[in-house]
């Protein structure tokens, strides 16, 4: 039941997002999102405490799980490279915490929208606003960088998982593969956008038509708040992978000791 409603969650939000507008889209413009006030509206400020609460649960299981299997980092093979292979999983996890937690910052313009300071003169010249995601004529845009990470970490990563063992993937990285239910969640995002775009193919002129200006234009903000609410599912599930990963060191470091003390268990 929880796969399922982790699951159903990205789609209830869109068809909440349409059968609010449609039915009352006043209501709609003053307090879910309008392209002029979305700052201070639903659609950013969860945005942003999904994702800033996503990047500090999933940072602080991360710290946990490091303290958690110092003890067994020598029992799972000598070497930096085993080092590394042993707390791949936790490393994972502390990528995707401050990636999250950039995101946030990034979506308030790092403390600019409620605090309403100036944007530094050193850079109101390439954009208006404190942050990197609205920079325009960058080799490769922030926006970008954003989604190529997310593809891969949470759709490419999940894929390859299935062929961990001819890959020779870290056994412990399946502490931070994203479950089916985050995969999902996460795809619908990235689809829900193309609506955009596939509007503008179907639609002659869509800039006069309202629904295209109120609704269907922001859509890249609504894409956001699906990826957030994704990146908060997955710290949730964070938390019976942890402790799997617990347990799995515990046995792994167990059957290394057995084996270290020719088999008694005292070892």
């Amino acid at each position: 039941w929880v796969d399922m409603a982790a699951a159903a969650l990205p789609l209830a939000l869109v068809a909440a997002l349409l059968i609010i507008y449609h039915t009352a889209p006043q209501f709609y413009l003053r307090y879910i999102l309008h392209p002029e006030a979305r700052e201070h509206q639903a659609v950013e400020v969860t945005t942003f405490a999904c994702s800033l609460l996503a990047g500090v649960f999933i940072l602080a299981v991360a710290l946990w799980l490091w303290r958690q299997r110092l003890a067994v980092g020598s029992a799972t093979g000598a070497g930096r490279g085993a080092w590394l292979r042993s707390r791949a999983g936790v490393l994972l996890l502390t990528i995707v915490a401050m990636a999250a937690l950039f995101f946030a910052g990034e979506e308030i313009s790092w403390g600019q929208t409620y605090l309403g300071y100036a944007t530094p003169d050193s850079i109101s010249e390439v954009v208006p606003e404190t942050n990197l995601h609205n920079i325009h004529g960058l080799p490769i845009s922030v926006n970008s960088l954003g989604s190529a990470f997310l593809l891969v970490v949470f759709v490419a990563l999940p894929v390859a998982w299935r062929w961990r063992r001819s890959l020779n993937l870290p056994v412990s990285l399946a502490v931070g593969v994203a479950e089916t239910p985050v995969v999902w969640a996460m795809v619908v995002a990235f689809v829900w956008k193309l609506y955009k775009s596939l509007y503008r193919l179907w639609v002659t002129d869509p800039e006069q038509q309202q629904f295209y200006r109120q609704f269907v234009e922001q859509i890249n903000e609504q894409k956001e708040m699906l990826v957030a609410v994704s990146l908060a599912t997955y710290a949730l599930y964070r938390i019976p992978a942890a402790r799997r990963a617990v347990e799995l060191a515990g046995s792994s470091g167990a059957t290394a000791a057995q084996r270290g003390g020719g088999g008694d268990s005292s070892s």
